[in-house]
């Protein structure tokens, strides 16, 4: 995990005196999905196969700014993150000499907003919302 300081500033007011810094961390992914499922043949003869080898890839930056804390304060860090996903291949299914296939989102932008951290210490907090922006195509043969 990499983590880049990019900024510290301070901020005095009366006896609280507080210190805040941006931070970058690069991220990067790569999975392998190698999905078959058994050859299975429906009551009406349908044959359906399968076969997916799939590299998804995701790479992205978060952002956060964290601030010094006085003990006993919780260490909540909000966050926003930017992401690209790629995959290699699309899904799809064989019906006898029939394919579909599902092309969800061959490359993918990604922007969540989050927060993580530790409320106390027998509680952490981690949640998010991402939306996605990508084109998704669904094709059948007519």
């Amino acid at each position: 995990m990499l983590k880049i300081n990019l900024a510290n500033c301070f901020f005095s007011g009366g006896d609280n005196q507080r210190r805040y810094a941006f931070y970058l961390q690069p991220h990067a992914q790569i999975i392998f999905n190698d999905l078959k499922t058994v050859r299975l043949t429906e009551q009406n003869g349908t044959r359906i196969t399968n076969k997916n080898n799939n590299f998804i890839s995701r790479i992205g930056v978060r952002g956060w700014i964290a601030e010094s804390k006085q003990p006993g304060e919780s260490d909540l860090r909000p966050y926003v993150e930017l992401n690209w996903l790629h995959n290699s291949d699309p899904y799809q299914v064989r019906l006898n000499q029939l394919k579909a296939q599902q092309n969800s989102g061959r490359n993918v932008a990604e922007l969540k907003n989050g927060v993580e951290g530790k409320v106390s210490d027998n509680l952490q907090l981690n949640g998010s919302i991402a939306w996605q922006q990508g084109v998704i195509t669904i094709r059948t043969p007519a």
